[in-house]
């Protein structure tokens, strides 16, 4: 949600889905890169749960690179370990 990035707003509206962490990503352009980021925040307190960011060359390439660090997540909050191919 735009304009939900604080610590609070990532509480609420987590308790409100009853969930325990949230993703939250921007991409940031800064010619001639792209900058994506993305953080899971813990709902109960809005701390960081885990966080990566990727710098691609073309915007085209903004989907994989949040695909990547979304496939990065999963072992570290479930404890399991994918195979990426």
């Amino acid at each position: 949600l735009m304009g939900c990035e604080g610590s609070s707003c990532v509480v609420e509206l987590g308790n409100a889905l009853g969930v325990d962490g949230l993703v939250v990503m921007s991409v940031t352009k800064s010619d001639p890169y792209y900058l994506a980021s993305a953080r899971v925040l813990r709902t109960r307190d809005g701390s960081a749960w885990t966080q990566a960011t990727r710098r691609v060359d073309r915007e085209g390439q903004l989907f994989d690179a949040m695909q990547e660090m979304a496939d990065t997540f999963v072992p570290e909050l479930v404890g399991l370990t994918l195979e990426v191919k």
